[in-house]
């Protein structure tokens, strides 16, 4: 068998070998970027949700203040109707023990 060395084959494989293809493999690479895109913007952005989470916390206070409120007139007016059922069966009571008499 013969050898076909030329004079600087060495040196072309060394240039075009796998260590070329790897260096062109990096090259296609995307550059390193911050993951969020907007990284200078998320103080503001967390402003914001704070705010809004403030809001929020706001209007559910406001929503459990008109619902207690609530149910403490149902609570008052079952009391109102169990006075008022209570008259009325006495009253019936009386005036049906007058009649029945």
């Amino acid at each position: 068998m013969k050898s076909h060395r030329r004079p600087g084959c060495a040196e072309h494989a060394r240039e075009h070998g796998a260590d070329a293809q790897e260096d062109r493999v990096d090259d296609g690479r995307r550059p390193q970027v911050a993951f969020d895109m907007d990284a200078a913007g998320d103080g503001e952005e967390r402003d914001e949700q704070d705010d809004e989470r403030v809001v929020l916390v706001e209007n559910l206070d406001e929503n459990l203040e008109a619902e207690r409120a609530l149910v403490d007139q149902v609570r008052e007016d079952r009391s109102a109707h169990r006075k008022l059922t209570t008259l009325l069966l006495r009253f019936c009571s009386h005036s049906g023990r007058g009649r029945a008499g």
